[in-house]
């Protein structure tokens, strides 16, 4: 079913800046008291990130006339600064982009590849021998040829107006003059997990700068200056990169990446992925992006209700167990192995789904559908894990896009190459099989492993998108986005509190996850009476939503960050 075209109203006049939300660091959650509402008087044009800098650099741009991709790369740049334990060009990403004029929804997917001699998995040596998980998930080994910068840049070569070295001054400007060391990346790099994160405190300088102190990264700023002349190859040309891929060579563990797989990386596009829901059509990007197509299982199966009830969160946790079962059956790149992605969004297959959940008896370990083709696979036992920055924004001219980029863990392989970090996804395959046993997700080269970033738009009966956005937060995104969706959503509960309310999430297999420090964890008990085995732990998240308003859209952002919504 093709969404209708539709062109915006003709824009007012300017309106002046609007500081949409801006919130605290992702260290503390946010309890049971509901964050700000944001702002009541909605912005025609709109730049929604998790730091006030790249919100305003790409509010910067859209005030120069620039696109809403336009937009998103110079805010993108600017993450890779100020959150480089999220995202970053040494990373993934995945955008949606609406183009208002033509009625059109697209992918680009700039998810990491395996290189060309990669081997079965990471747990195993080359005689088969298990090693160490916790080992085999950083270094050179993990890294996966990175995919932002392509995907940029084949967005920008689609919808892009402004020159596409423009749009990397402002973080050049940044790194190279100095920017206030943000809260939570300060938290990271003199936290408890710091010396893990020494080469990352490194670039800026022999003394960390405290909160709010000047800190700058000259190295970043060289990097950036290459892209920008010289398009995603100056990524890996000159200024050291040379050295720092022999140095992902050498150690236990060296890079399975060669010259030519990082060279010849190139971003695919797609259609979305759309199911019908109550009144809106919600569409997210396919696999191996497999966040979206699981939170929106999770909205269909688990449908409204308030999970700071005992009963809906049970039905909420069971729509997740469901949901996970089923990634772990079929979530991977559908260029290697069959993906019945639209078979998932089935209303039949999720109504039969549905009805499996019990009003007081949890689900345990329940197995995966069948959807419309017999299982060729077994479950992977692994947990696709994302650390992750999400970007949304909205031009005047009703161009939207949603963006999910990720390093997959903090600070990703916690390798440094150019003044950034790059992202360990391969750690995202599954592990080495058994004899005779198949994952869908194993590792193979050139394959990507599956993510569960969930960058998701939401459109009304006239085709016109009403909500857009996507969470970081590890591998409870897709609970995160879900709850979103479901809270956003026009005719839902007030927009004022659905990003801060405590969260849950069924990611993992033996437990049902009740975020620490908030109310959800008054719901143990009654949720273990029904058979949960419910645990409370920090469920970080890092939800990034615009909602229309008129003819004109609010931003909301997730108070466990420095989230800010600019517009005009």
């Amino acid at each position: 079913m093709p969404l209708t075209s539709g062109r915006m109203n003709a824009a007012p006049a300017r309106w002046p800046a609007l500081l949409l939300l801006a919130v605290a660091c992702g260290c503390t959650p946010p309890g049971s008291k509901p964050p700000a509402a944001g702002l009541a008087t909605p912005a025609r044009e709109i730049v929604i990130t998790d730091d006030k800098l790249a919100s305003a650099a790409g509010l910067e741009i859209l005030r120069r006339g620039g696109t809403a991709v336009d937009a998103a790369i110079a805010a993108e740049a600017v993450l890779g600064l100020v959150e480089p334990n999220a995202s970053g060009p040494g990373g993934g990403s995945v955008l949606l982009l609406w183009q208002a004029q033509a009625g059109g929804l697209s992918v680009i997917d700039g998810t990491p590849r395996a290189g060309s001699r990669a081997p079965e998995g990471l747990n195993a040596d080359a005689s088969g021998q298990p090693l160490d998980p916790a080992s085999v998930a950083y270094g050179g080994g993990a890294v996966g040829v990175p995919g932002t910068l392509p995907a940029l840049w084949a967005a920008h070569q689609a919808q892009g107006k402004l020159p596409w070295a423009d749009l990397f001054q402002p973080a050049i400007r940044l790194a190279q003059d100095g920017f206030p060391m943000p809260r939570g990346l300060h938290a990271l790099l003199s936290g408890p997990g710091a010396p893990g994160f020494a080469a990352i405190a490194a670039l800026y300088g022999p003394t960390l700068p405290r909160p709010g102190e000047t800190a700058r990264n000259p190295a970043y700023a060289g990097t950036l200056r290459r892209v920008a002349a010289l398009g995603p190859a100056g990524l890996w040309a000159g200024g050291g990169m040379a050295e720092a891929m022999a140095a992902l060579g050498q150690g236990a563990r060296p890079s399975h990446l060669s010259a030519a797989d990082l060279q010849g990386y190139r971003a695919t596009r797609s259609e979305a992925l759309c199911m019908v829901w109550l009144d809106w059509r919600l569409c997210t990007a396919p696999p191996p992006v497999y966040g979206g197509v699981l939170a929106l299982q999770l909205v269909a199966m688990a449908g409204p209700g308030d999970l700071a009830e005992a009963g809906y969160a049970h039905r909420f946790a069971d729509a997740g167990r469901l949901a996970q079962a089923d990634r772990r059956r079929y979530a991977a790149d559908p260029d290697f192995v069959p993906v019945p992605a639209a078979a998932l969004l089935d209303p039949g297959y999720l109504a039969a789904r549905a009805a499996l959940i019990q009003p007081q008896r949890a689900l345990v370990r329940p197995p995966a559908g069948v959807p419309g083709q017999q299982a060729r696979y077994q479950d992977d036992p692994g947990r696709p894990v994302t650390a992750t920055s999400q970007i949304v924004v909205v031009a005047r001219n009703g161009d939207a896009v949603s963006m999910t980029s990720s390093l997959t863990h903090v600070f990703g392989a916690r390798v440094v190459a150019g003044g950034m970090p790059l992202n360990n996804a391969l750690a995202n395959f599954s592990p080495v099989a058994p004899s005779g046993v198949r994952y869908a997700n194993a590792m193979a080269p050139d394959k990507r492993p599956a993510t569960p970033m969930a960058p998701v738009m939401a459109f009304d009966a006239r085709g016109q998108p009403v909500l857009l956005g996507g969470s970081g937060g590890g591998p409870g995104v897709p609970d995160f986005v879900a709850q979103a969706l479901l809270g956003l959503l026009p005719g839902q509960a007030a927009a004022a509190s659905v990003l801060g309310q405590p969260h849950l999430s069924s990611a993992d297999t033996d437990h049902l996850a009740l975020e620490a420090g908030t109310a959800a964890t008054q719901l143990a008990a009654p949720l273990e009476a029904m058979g949960h085995a419910a645990a409370a732990e920090p469920l970080p998240s890092g939800s990034i939503f615009a909602r229309r308003s008129g003819a004109g859209w609010l931003g909301f952002a997730d108070p466990r960050r420095d989230g800010v919504a600019l517009g005009d």
